[in-house]
């Protein structure tokens, strides 16, 4: 019976500690050309995986380009162990001929 209580003691408290010690990435895009517009489009700025920021960096271009943002890029994009910082060019808006 001592035996049973102090596997199931070992489980409980491995499967506590391993389950709170769950890694938070954060990401942050800012822009010297343009933050007004970089603060009105909304982002996703917490993840639990470094491939969920690459698709929302990915996705935040893709906002841009789709208004009318077609030079829009990333200067650079500084990584650290839980953090991503991406900084953006935004550029000029394009504008159709008439």
């Amino acid at each position: 019976m001592r035996k049973i209580f102090s596997i199931s003691s070992f489980l409980l408290l491995y499967f506590q500690f391993n389950t709170s010690a769950q890694r938070v990435f954060s990401l942050e895009i800012i822009s010297s050309d343009n933050p007004a517009l970089i603060r009105k489009i909304a982002y996703k700025k917490t993840f639990s995986g470094r491939k969920e920021i690459e698709t929302e960096l990915r996705n935040f271009l893709f906002t841009l380009y789709d208004n009318a943002y077609l030079t829009a890029k990333y200067d650079s994009i500084i990584r650290d162990s839980l953090s991503v910082k991406a900084h953006a060019k935004v550029g000029e808006m394009y504008k159709w001929a008439k």
